[in-house]
Order: structure tokens, then C-alpha cells, then sequence
């Protein structure tokens, strides 16, 4: 790729194509190996993201920005204060599991790190498992006489 080429297209799930600076590119890892096994030339080159949706894609950037200024690396559990000062929408929203895939698929580490943190620190406020079902969105499946023994 040339040096004036710092701009990667990548179309999400939706085929929407986002055009995305090479130096945030470069935090994902999937992104990077890419980069790094084709042969481009000037002409523009286009990474399909079969499992990430433009939303989710915006947050990653949001994210890869907010990052690429700290100028040291953050434990886990900073991470996901950052995670939550940078996405504060994330909060009460279920979206936090599919940007957690989408950083699993991307392999931004910083963000798996911080969303596994985010929703470790989420489980630990839950104060009985009934709270947990809620949280996952997951119903009681047992039978009456097996939920006694919960």
C-alpha cells in the first residue's frame, strides 16, 4: 500500500463501506494480517466484515481513538472505565455482547480485555442468579423441584 493511500474501506455486515485511517486499522489485528498478506496496488482495496454491523463498527473506532491516546497500558480494570467514558451508550444496552464479538473477530485485545471486564464487573453486581438470568436474558429453564436445590 502507498504511503499517500492511509485511508482502508471496510463494509460491514449491512455493506455499508466505512473508510477507516490505516492507523486505526492497525490496532485490529485481523485488519492488520490482511494488510499485511495482499498485494495492493493505488487502486482503493475493500475488507468485508461479514460479522460486524456498521453501529458496532462506529463504536470500535470510537474506541480505537480513544486508545491510540493513552500513552500507557491500562490495567483491566481501567479498560473498562474507559470503555464506559468513551461508549457511554454501552451501558444499558445489550450492544456491549455484539462489540464484544466484533472485537473477538477484529482482535482489538485493549477492547476483548475491556468488554470481558465490563460484563465480569455487570455479573459481580448481580446479587442472586435470578439477577444473572436477567442480566444474559436467559429464562429459568428448570423444573420446580430442581430450582429448590438453586
Amino acid at each position: 500500500m502507498s504511503d499517500c493511500q492511509n485511508l482502508v474501506s471496510l463494509r460491514t455486515s449491512e455493506d455499508v463501506l466505512h473508510k477507516i485511517p490505516v492507523h486505526l486499522c492497525l490496532q485490529m489485528a485481523t485488519i492488520r494480517n490482511s494488510l499485511a498478506c495482499e498485494h495492493f496496488s493505488d487502486t482503493d482495496i475493500v475488507i468485508p466484515l461479514p460479522y460486524v454491523s456498521s453501529q458496532i463498527l462506529e463504536f470500535v473506532i470510537k474506541w480505537c481513538e480513544a486508545i491510540e491516546k493513552q500513552d500507557t497500558e491500562l490495567e483491566s480494570m481501567q479498560l473498562s472505565i474507559l470503555l464506559m467514558a468513551t461508549l457511554p451508550e454501552l451501558e444499558e444496552s445489550e450492544l456491549i455482547y455484539d462489540l464484544m464479538k466484533a472485537a473477538s473477530y477484529l482482535e482489538i485485545k485493549s477492547l476483548v480485555e475491556a468488554t470481558a471486564q465490563h460484563v465480569a464487573n455487570k455479573i459481580n453486581a448481580c446479587n442472586n442468579l435470578e439477577d444473572v438470568r436477567k442480566l444474559f436474558g436467559e429464562e429459568n429453564d428448570l423444573p420446580p423441584d430442581d430450582e429448590e436445590e438453586e
